[in-house]
């Protein structure tokens, strides 16, 4: 186990946004007004994430290696999956994470305030 006998916290984890996730969880008053979700300057796929189980088993199969050589971003062990999330946590031994958004932070720039608070 990559922890060990150590307790981590993991302090820069990130929720992987899909192209989909303003408009399915915006208040619905603003979600026809609300910006597109992409991968930004990024060039993320924000398809990619879904693993078939001989992938799932494949990224598991790195044990401690699944940080150094796993895919990053949506396409990681647990990049969109929450039960996923939770095997990487218990295999790599993580105790908690601090999620940040990753995808989201251009919306507080937005200058309509109340399409801000909606989104």
């Amino acid at each position: 186990m990559y922890a060990g006998e150590r307790i981590i916290v993991d302090a820069d984890s990130h929720v992987m946004e899909t192209a989909a996730f303003l408009t399915d969880h915006a208040d619905p008053d603003v979600r026809d007004r609300l910006p597109s979700m992409t991968g930004g300057r990024t060039g993320l796929d924000l398809a990619a994430g879904s693993h078939t189980d001989d992938e799932r088993d494949a990224l598991v199969a790195l044990g401690d290696e699944l940080i150094k050589r796993g895919p990053k971003w949506h396409a990681a062990l647990g990049g969109v999956d929450p039960a996923e999330r939770s095997t990487a946590l218990d295999l790599l031994g993580f105790r908690h994470q601090v999620v940040f958004s990753s995808l989201c932070a251009p919306l507080f720039s937005i200058a309509d305030p109340v399409l801000r608070q909606g989104a």
